[in-house]
C-alpha cells in the first residue's frame, strides 16, 4: 500500500495544474515589503482559528500592524498557535514552511530562522520560483476587483496583471449576493441602473 501511495504521490508532483482562485498582488512589485512571516501568515484565514482559540482582536492587530521583534510577536500568539496547529489552515502553514523554507515546524525554536528565510524572498523572481518552479502552476485565475478608484483607491489586483503568472477573472459574488447597501450603490454606478428590487437587478445595463 505504501508503494502505491508513493507512486501516486510522485505522479502528482509532475502534474501541471491550474490555480482556480488566487488573491496575490497582480504584479510581484506590489508585494508588501514592510512585513514579516507572522504578519504574512495571519493576514488571511488562519487568524480566524487563532481568534477562535482565544487570541484577542487587539493582539491580532498588534501582530499585523506594529513593528515588533519577531520573537515578541511570537510570544503573543504562541499559546493560541499551538492549539490551532492541526486545523486545515494550521497544517497548511507547517507544510508550507517545510516545502518553501526547509523548516519542519513553526514554533518558538524556529520562528526567527523562518522569518529570516522569509525576508530573503522579498525580491523579484520569487513568485515565479513558487508558482511555476515549485508548484508547477500553469496559470492562476486572479480574482480582480473593480478599477473604479472611488471604491478601491489602492488597486492591487487588476486585469493589468503579470500574464506569465495569472489569468485575470472578475468575481461575480457582488451580483449574486450583495451584502450591503454600499455594494448595491456600487452596482448602480457600474450599470447605470437604479436597483430597488430583484427585478431591477435582473435588468440589462444601459451601457
Amino acid at each position: 500500500m505504501e508503494k502505491i501511495f508513493e507512486e501516486i504521490l510522485d505522479y502528482t508532483k509532475d502534474l501541471e495544474i491550474i490555480d482556480t482562485h488566487e488573491h496575490l498582488p497582480s504584479k510581484e512589485e506590489l508585494r508588501d515589503k514592510d512585513t514579516d512571516i507572522l504578519k504574512e501568515y495571519i493576514s488571511h484565514y488562519f487568524d480566524r482559528d487563532l481568534v477562535s482559540a482565544g487570541l484577542s482582536r487587539k493582539d491580532r492587530m498588534k501582530i499585523e500592524t506594529e513593528k515588533l521583534p519577531i520573537m515578541e510577536k511570537w510570544k503573543i500568539v504562541e499559546q493560541f498557535w499551538e492549539v490551532s496547529r492541526f486545523t486545515g489552515y494550521g497544517r497548511a502553514l507547517d507544510i508550507t514552511a517545510q516545502g518553501l523554507y526547509g523548516i519542519d515546524r513553526i514554533d518558538g525554536t524556529t520562528i526567527e530562522e523562518l522569518n529570516s528565510r522569509f525576508l530573503e524572498t522579498l525580491k523579484p523572481g520569487y513568485f515565479k520560483k513558487v508558482l511555476k518552479d515549485k508548484c508547477k502552476i500553469a496559470t492562476s485565475l486572479l480574482d480582480v476587483e473593480t478599477l473604479d478608484k472611488d471604491f478601491n483607491p489602492k488597486v492591487e489586483r487588476s486585469i493589468y496583471c503579470d500574464l506569465d503568472l495569472y489569468s485575470p477573472s472578475y468575481a461575480v459574488s457582488n451580483f449574486v449576493y450583495p451584502e450591503t447597501w454600499a455594494t448595491i450603490a456600487r452596482l448602480e454606478k457600474q450599470s447605470g441602473l437604479r436597483i430597488t428590487s430583484l427585478t431591477d437587478g435582473l435588468r440589462q445595463p444601459k451601457h
